[in-house]
């Protein structure tokens, strides 16, 4: 028997009425982060500080890319500043990438796991977001994925 057959002990038996409390628990809802920039690249024109605080509400986290100039904006190993986010999912976020970029055709295609303009909430990140749409034809294809 392989190491990835060998049987797993059954999980213990729970009520359905705990699936929403135990499903909650694990959801991100508002939680900052100091994230690491690269304030040379033009996707942070007009930041002055290679930290900001990322406003994040949801469970996406993205592998760093390979590329010397494809993660721009990063989350460290003890990234977390204020808020909840599980232990399972804590792991998870730390050392991951905050926005990739991939090369189409003569465009990029710009991704983020946050959202950046948040509700009017979040405003410190707005400028990523103007950034990306206004300076994201400049982005060299090195930075794609």
């Amino acid at each position: 028997m392989k190491k990835d057959e060998e049987k797993k002990e059954p999980a213990k038996s729970k009520t359905y009425a705990d699936l929403q409390d135990a499903n909650g628990a694990q959801q991100t809802s508002g939680a900052i982060f100091e994230a690491d920039i690269d304030i040379t690249n033009p996707l942070f024109y007009g930041y002055y500080t290679a930290k900001i605080p990322m406003f994040k509400d949801n469970n996406l986290f993205m592998e760093r890319a390979k590329g010397a100039y494809a993660n721009p904006l990063t989350y460290g190993s003890a990234p977390l500043l204020s808020g909840y986010i599980s232990k399972l999912n804590y792991p998870k976020m730390k050392n991951t990438s905050g926005l990739g970029v991939s090369a189409l055709g003569r465009g990029r295609v710009i991704g983020f796991t946050e959202g950046l303009a948040f509700r009017a909430f979040w405003f410190g990140t707005n400028k990523i977001l103007m950034n990306a749409v206004y300076y994201g034809g400049f982005l060299s294809n090195e930075t794609a994925r």
